[in-house]
């Protein structure tokens, strides 16, 4: 992450990433640089049809009412691909404090998350991938979000503190781990943007995904990050030896 104000909101996060007690947030909720600033994680994300249909749902929903709306994903490995294949219940909404409907986990979905990541004799294979993802509106429409308009593409650095809590707190009490990934789809200066980000707790910093891939009628498609519907077909190596692995798998 480059820029003071996201340096500082790292220092923050890892400082409270020391201790488990989540009652202790003291962030101050400003918008870090844009994903582009930070390291690459050298992973494939791949949604299946049924979760790509519920991301253009939520965006849909979003941009007609101007509030934030999110779920947990869940998935799993397979070689270098994180291949993302349910959702459950959606997030509630509450009061947040760039917009006055915000998302939060409820207990629910985390009572969902432990059915669907824990290893038990019903559940052999539990899912071992969890995106916490949200979306942001497009602010600018009225004067009271004129000030937010340039940072509907960045994370706060509550979103992304929750993501580091998740990975570092949040792992199954079965032999399973789970690889926790932030997703958030936003829309700025009219394009619908997706971007994803990881937190590994041993370098205490955040990574990008980049490689952003969804199932549409049999095919493997790569989002365009900064513009999802510009989206279109794979046409080289990279995507074919992605579509062979999946397949294979």
């Amino acid at each position: 992450m480059k820029g003071e104000a996201a340096n500082q909101a790292l220092r923050d996060i890892n400082h409270l990433l020391a201790t488990s007690n989540v009652g202790e947030i003291e962030l101050k909720d400003s918008r870090v640089d844009h994903t582009r600033n930070m390291s690459p994680f050298h992973v494939s994300v791949v949604f299946n049809e049924k979760c790509f249909k519920k991301i253009l749902a939520f965006n849909n929903a979003t941009s007609n009412t101007l509030v934030e709306y999110g779920t947990f994903f869940y998935g799993r490995i397979k070689g270098n691909t994180l291949y993302i294949e349910d959702y459950k219940s959606d997030f509630a909404r509450c009061d947040g404090v760039f917009v006055d409907d915000a998302v939060c986990v409820t207990e629910r979905n985390m009572l969902e998350k432990i059915v669907l990541t824990e290893k038990t004799k019903k559940n052999p294979h539990p899912y071992n991938v969890v995106v916490h993802f949200h979306t942001h509106p497009a602010y600018g429409i009225t004067e009271n979000y004129e000030a937010y308009k340039t940072c509907t593409t960045r994370y706060s650095d509550q979103d992304l503190y929750s993501y580091g809590y998740l990975q570092k707190y949040r792992q199954p009490k079965s032999e399973n781990i789970i690889i926790y990934l932030g997703g958030l789809l936003a829309v700025d200066d009219g394009r619908t943007q997706i971007s994803m980000v990881y937190y590994d707790p041993k370098k205490k910093d955040f990574y990008n995904v980049s490689n952003i891939y969804y199932m549409c009628n049999g095919n493997l498609i790569k989002f365009n990050n900064y513009d999802i519907t510009r989206s279109k077909k794979i046409e080289d190596t990279s995507g074919i030896r992605l579509m062979k692995e999946l397949k294979d798998n």
